[in-house]
């Protein structure tokens, strides 16, 4: 038994829809259960019709609307060629599309959506995607059944950004998904959702398709767990930037994750913890290509790790921005810290990398670009008194950086890596605002300007002999 997941760059339209079912059918025999997120971009045009309908703006979400339906009743007259399934169907579409419209409807009046109004919508997605795939499958020789998330995966009532109870989930999936595959059906699994005790709809956040293949993974104690999509598998670097970038075959778990929270969009971080603790292969692979055995993540033994290439992988983040928050009259004081990170918490701003001086005289604190505005209005506002009796400067600014993280479980207790990156950068004249590896040795990380990361990737992928 696999799991198979499939995102929604591979089900963007009828082509991918078709090229998806070929792919299940090659592997029939494993015994797939497929975990589908929403069509590309569907996800985005929800959020923003929720948006459309709060400011009762009625014609323009009318036309996401026309957007959304033209979208998926395309692909259903493109795959679903018998006329009694399609019209069937399509009928069940109208019944999925008029609680939308009333779902936003509602929003509309009240002018307000709340938490778990917001999961209910965004869920229309996956619900959409796995009903046509699922008939896609049923009128291409392939016996399927469309799941729904809340059917198989337990949740918190953490609205938005639900974690699932594993014990729950392990028990109502079994029960649900083990019958299907003893007919020979293939479950095909809305993604992203789940559901509380309570029965009431839950999504996982962005990236929570994937956790709901891993989570269901662990749960039914699968053989593996596939992720399908357009790339090979993981490399050494985007292909784009270094184009001698290689597929690496191997990788660890905590190397997966350490290289997604860094800007590799690979798997989502948090998609990899279930795996990890019930010791479940996962694979990357490419939709167009799946016979190919792509890249295997596993706890990776010492035996099957290259003692020659300490570094496994670099990746970058973009569009980031350095906050220095600063003054004498922080020196000493005990919380000004705690102050700084419970404000940025409170705010949903998500820090990537800090600082302190030994002093005491300031904090720095690396954050995403999109972040910004709201993080200096609410660090302004919480230390305005601070601020006016010059015991704090104001909060500085600065933008256009990058981080750069090298990622590799056999950095730890190898001499001179550190030493070996930063000669490399001062070689090239490249200037490090910041630096941060954490205590497993596993990620070295530093903060540059966005105009210096090719050349600083470029040169480390030759030095480290990532090429080879």
């Amino acid at each position: 038994m696999i799991i198979m997941k499939f995102g929604g760059a591979s089900l963007q339209d009828d082509f991918n829809f078709a090229n998806v079912i070929q792919v299940i059918q090659k592997h029939k025999k494993q015994n797939p259960i497929v975990v589908v997120s929403a069509m590309k971009n569907v996800t985005d045009l929800l959020i923003e019709s929720i948006q459309f309908a709060v400011k009762r703006d009625h014609s323009r979400l009318a036309k996401n609307l026309k957007c959304l339906r033209d979208k998926h009743l395309f692909v259903i007259e493109s795959l679903v060629k018998e006329a009694s399934l399609q019209n069937e169907v399509k009928a069940d579409f109208v019944k999925l599309f008029t609680e939308l419209d009333n779902l936003l409807n509602a929003v509309s009046v009240l002018k307000e959506c709340t938490k778990k109004s917001w999961d209910r919508i965004v869920s229309f997605g996956e619900r959409l995607s796995s009903r046509i795939l699922s008939d896609a499958m049923i009128s291409h020789g392939l016996s399927a059944v469309q799941v729904f998330g809340e059917e198989v995966i337990v949740t918190d009532s953490s609205f938005n950004f639900a974690y699932p109870n594993l014990e729950l989930t392990k028990s109502k999936s079994s029960e649900k998904l083990l019958p299907i595959l003893k007919l020979n059906l293939i479950p095909v699994i809305a993604g992203f959702t789940g559901s509380t005790l309570n029965g009431e709809t839950t999504t996982m956040g962005r990236g929570g398709s994937d956790l709901s293949a891993s989570i269901l993974g662990a749960s039914l104690e699968c053989e593996e767990v596939w992720f399908l999509k357009e790339v090979d598998g993981i490399l050494t670097h985007d292909p784009k930037v270094v184009t001698n970038a290689t597929l690496i075959q191997d990788i660890s778990y905590s190397e997966v994750a350490e290289l997604s929270y860094f800007g590799a969009k690979v798997l989502h971080p948090i998609a990899i913890h279930p795996l990890k603790e019930n010791g479940i292969p996962a694979r990357i692979k490419n939709v167009y290509n799946s016979l190919e055995p792509g890249t295997r993540v596993t706890s990776l033994g010492d035996k099957e790790i290259n003692l020659s290439k300490p570094v496994k992988a670099i990746s970058t983040i973009n569009d980031i921005c350095l906050l220095t928050i600063q003054g004498e009259g922080m020196i000493g004081i005990p919380g000004v810290a705690a102050k700084v990170f419970n404000c940025l918490a409170d705010s949903l701003v998500n820090v990537l990398m800090i600082s302190q001086s030994s002093s005491e005289q300031n904090i720095c604190v690396v954050i995403s670009d999109a972040d910004k505005d709201r993080a200096l209005k609410e660090l302004s506002d919480k230390f305005e008194l601070e601020i006016l009796k010059g015991l704090m400067g104001a909060i500085k600014v600065q933008e256009c950086f990058s981080i750069v993280s090298l990622v590799g479980k056999q950095m730890a207790g190898s001499c001179g890596v550190s030493g070996k990156v930063f000669s490399i950068l001062g070689d090239c004249h490249i200037n490090v605002a910041m630096i941060a590896q954490g205590s497993s040795e596993l990620n070295i990380s530093f903060l540059i300007l966005s105009s210096d990361v090719n050349e600083a990737v470029l040169n480390l992928h030759q030095a480290f002999l990532l090429h080879e």
